[in-house]
């Protein structure tokens, strides 16, 4: 079943980019109701396992001061709308590759603000990914979207790269009560936008923010959480770049969008230099920079 469940998650994160080129409305109005899908289902399905009391105001007793968790929503209702404004702007693969470059700010936060050591191995990785990047950019047009929706894209790398991190102080807090902190916190950041939207869906829209909502946040969460655990740390990291090909492929079937070659060009060496870190993670049996167990894939 493991296998079954690996693949599933792959293709549900690598969906992610094309459900979102498919809806018409704004970035406030897809996170809300992304995130209202997310928070409901998690309170209704692990609400035994939520401490509501610490998700208000944190929990001494677990060493979490009371602004941790709104700060961890805040940054990711941040990554979240500025990935999501990435992708209108640009493209499904544009968006993706810009976000992949989080693994470069991980190692670096890494090194700066926690304890964990960083090798040359680790700096190779991470300089083979940043040069995928640079050659996927697409190139600076005053006239033209793309370049500044993968800007956004790698502003939003930013953010979900400080998430790990911010978890890291909280993880006293079981999972649902850092999910449910995160998804609410995150709410209230798109929510007053979202008011003030015309909220003109047509169907296609709704039934892609329902897949979005049901499908890729909650169902997708839970299955990453659960394959994480099942793997080691450095095959999930390698797991959740495997999303770029499909989404890429997405693009090309789906929405009739196929990237350029410079963008298949940027994905190999984005997808080398993780290959290398997960190689070299084997070598000495350490973490490399992952998606974070628990956190929701994009």
């Amino acid at each position: 079943m493991l296998p079954a469940k690996i693949l599933l998650t792959i293709v549900l994160m690598g969906s992610i980019p094309m459900w979102i080129r498919m809806v018409t409305g704004s970035p406030a109005e897809i996170g809300t109701v992304r995130l209202t899908w997310g928070l409901l289902l998690t309170v209704v399905f692990f609400h035994r396992r939520i401490d509501f009391l610490a998700v208000l105001r944190g929990s001494r007793e677990a060493g979490v001061p009371f602004y941790l968790l709104p700060v961890i929503g805040l940054f990711f209702g941040a990554h979240w709308f500025l990935y999501f404004e990435s992708i209108q702007l640009s493209s499904a693969s544009l968006g993706i590759l810009a976000l992949s470059t989080y693994g470069v700010h991980v190692t670096w936060m890494g090194a700066v603000f926690s304890s964990r050591h960083t090798s040359g191995r680790d700096w190779v990785a991470v300089l083979c990914s940043a040069l995928g990047a640079w050659v996927c950019a697409p190139a600076y047009d005053p006239q033209g979207q793309a370049f500044y929706g993968f800007m956004l894209g790698l502003l939003s790398a930013v953010f979900y790269a400080a998430l790990p991190l911010l978890h890291q102080r909280a993880r006293a807090l079981s999972l649902p009560t850092r999910g449910t902190a995160q998804f609410f916190f995150a709410w209230l950041v798109f929510a007053p936008v979202a008011s003030t939207q015309t909220w003109e869906l047509d169907t296609r829209s709704w039934v892609a923010l329902t897949v979005l909502g049901v499908l890729c946040t909650f169902v997708a969460h839970n299955l990453w959480i659960e394959v994480t655990t099942a793997v080691r740390p450095a095959t999930s990291g390698v797991l959740y770049y495997l999303a770029i090909p499909v989404t890429m492929v997405l693009d090309t079937l789906v929405l009739k969008n196929p990237p350029s070659v410079s963008q298949w060009g940027g994905a190999a060496l984005i997808l080398a230099g993780n290959g290398f870190a997960w190689w070299s993670a084997t070598q000495r049996s350490t973490p490399v920079p992952s998606a974070p167990v628990g956190e929701q894939p994009d």
